[in-house]
């Protein structure tokens, strides 16, 4: 049995979804929060602000620390930036190389500087549709780093949109809208798959902004209130309400309908775009995050959109508290293992070093000593037994030399290695004799395969190439190659793959340079393309 633990550092609150998992079975252990200190303007908590709420839940839930626990990440929507970008291909390697280049293409920032993470779309489309999502690599170090330092080290870390979608498995289009506290994250899906990801400069935040100013409260009174958090016996605070109060004024609530109304424009643009960009129609939405608590927000969602608006829930349709919709929705890919953009890549991968680390702590120094004595006793008594064996191979081995290769002196098979050596120049020497003597007229191997070779390239009128660092050896033979496009060069690999003797040629190090597609081809030989060019 796991313990899967989902970690949301909200801005208004550090939050996580605790899950049991036993082979395919998952079970709820629980939801935890703690409240982040705001800095009492409405600016947003600092960093520092929010991992002190972590460490007070930390420090109750001991067991999130342990070695054997399954950690992710939630990271925000509005501080990624996702492109969807198609490529002619499918080969995985290729996708790898290409894409960074690809993106630098169409994004305004330096990819040295940001970690790319990514997935394939699936559908009826030629080549690969690819879901891009970068994030700036020293925002992540920072966050990564300062959870490392409390034996914490996640696994994953997927952004808030990526994982809504996986809570989602209708068919056709729809689209999940999360109200956090500072921005609105939304996640359109096409049969359950994310399309598309979109954050809104509008959240819980602006709500108390509205709030506050309408009815001249501080920042904090008017949170408190938005939260229902008044109660009959507290005394008013200098500057804000009587006690009892438990409801807005009409100035709140008009400034609040402002607020409202702002943000339902926003995402009503944003699935039209979403719509004409994937060709899908969306028919329902999916709502979740705090501040979708505040009512009539849910009523006014489907009134103005004219959409089905359901809360987003469990499969068996049991109901997840708004706040916690991100960290389940993350409890949920860490425990299904989906396939979800990981954005721990590149220079920042999940090693489980933190780990290793923390099982010397917890395990003590005598049971790493007692480990480490057994280790070195099994690795002398095995490898006594493969020295042994080594030397009983290498024996062998020079029997045969002396016995095929009569005039080799025996002081020089001093290791296997030396007679191994011996060998391979004996039969070297052997094929080389036999392809002088192979008979006049024969056609030489190169010009041979040359012209095979020219015959193989795509007709000119159709694809432009220029070949350099032509190399013919004795097992391969490899160019370099330049054309316009990566669709050009895709014909090429598949036109010399058509022939047979060439069905096994690779092509590597693709790359766009300026305005033209370089790549490397290899071809391994095996003797067929001497044999009258086929």
């Amino acid at each position: 049995m796991a313990r899967v633990v989902a970690i949301d550092l909200g801005r208004h609150a550090a939050k996580a979804a605790v899950y049991e998992t036993a082979g395919r079975s998952v079970g709820l252990e629980g939801y935890f929060t703690e409240r982040v200190a705001d800095d009492g303007e409405g600016r947003g908590p600092s960093l520092g602000a929010r991992l002190a709420a972590l460490d007070r839940l930390l420090s109750e839930h001991h067991t999130w620390q342990s070695p054997a626990t399954i950690v992710g990440l939630v990271w925000p929507t509005d501080d990624v930036s996702t492109r969807v970008i198609q490529l002619p291909f499918t080969d995985k390697t290729q996708l790898e190389q290409t894409l960074p280049f690809t993106v630098e293409e169409v994004v305004p920032f330096d990819m040295d500087k940001m970690l790319l993470g990514w997935r394939a779309i699936p559908g009826d489309h030629e080549g690969t549709k690819a879901h891009v999502t970068l994030v700036r690599t020293e925002s992540l170090r920072t966050v990564l780093e300062a959870l490392q330092s409390r034996s914490v080290d996640p696994r994953k870390v997927v952004v808030d949109g990526e994982a809504l979608g996986v809570m989602v498995s209708r068919s056709g289009g729809v689209a999940v809208v999360d109200v956090g506290h500072s921005s609105t994250a939304i996640s359109v899906l096409l049969d359950g798959v994310v399309v598309g990801e979109r954050a809104i400069d509008v959240g819980g935040r602006r709500f108390t902004q509205a709030i506050a100013a309408a009815m001249d409260l501080s920042f904090a009174d008017a949170e408190r209130l938005k939260h229902g958090e008044f109660h009959p016996d507290e005394e008013p605070t200098e500057g804000g309400l009587p006690s009892g109060v438990a409801s807005l004024s009409p100035q709140a609530r008009t400034a609040l309908d402002g607020v409202f109304g702002l943000l339902l424009a926003e995402i009503r643009s944003t699935l039209i775009a979403a719509e004409d960009q994937h060709g899908l129609e969306i028919d329902s939405v999916f709502l979740t995050g705090g501040g979708a608590r505040l009512e009539p927000l849910p009523e006014y969602l489907q009134r103005d959109l004219g959409l089905n608006v359901e809360w987003l829930a469990e499969e068996d349709g049991e109901g997840i508290p708004p706040e916690h919709g991100v960290a389940r929705a993350l409890a949920q890919v860490l425990a299904k293992n989906s396939n979800a953009v990981n954005l721990r890549t590149g220079p920042l991968a999940f090693k489980g070093g933190v780990n290793v680390l923390r099982a010397v702590v917890t395990y003590g120094t005598a049971g790493v000593a007692f480990f480490l004595v057994a280790a070195t006793v099994v690795f002398a008594v095995q490898f006594m037994r493969l020295r042994s064996e080594l030397n009983e191979v290498d024996a062998q081995i020079r029997s045969v030399v002396l016995s095929d290769f009569t005039d080799t002196p025996d002081g020089i098979l001093a290791v296997g290695d030396d007679a191994a050596a011996v060998m391979e120049a004996g039969v070297l020497s052997m094929e080389e004799r036999a392809d002088v003597l192979a008979g006049e007229g024969r056609v030489p191997p190169t010009v041979d395969q040359l012209l095979t070779l020219t015959n193989a390239f795509p007709d000119p009128d159709t694809v432009t190439v220029n070949v350099s660092d032509l190399t013919v050896g004795s097992l391969s033979l490899t160019f370099n190659a330049e054309t316009d496009t990566y669709e050009s060069a895709a014909a090429i690999e598949t036109s010399i793959q058509a022939v047979e003797a060439f069905a096994d040629a690779v092509k590597s190090n693709e790359r766009r340079a300026r305005d033209k597609v370089t790549f490397t081809m290899t071809i391994p030989l095996n003797g067929s393309a001497t044999e009258g060019g086929e």
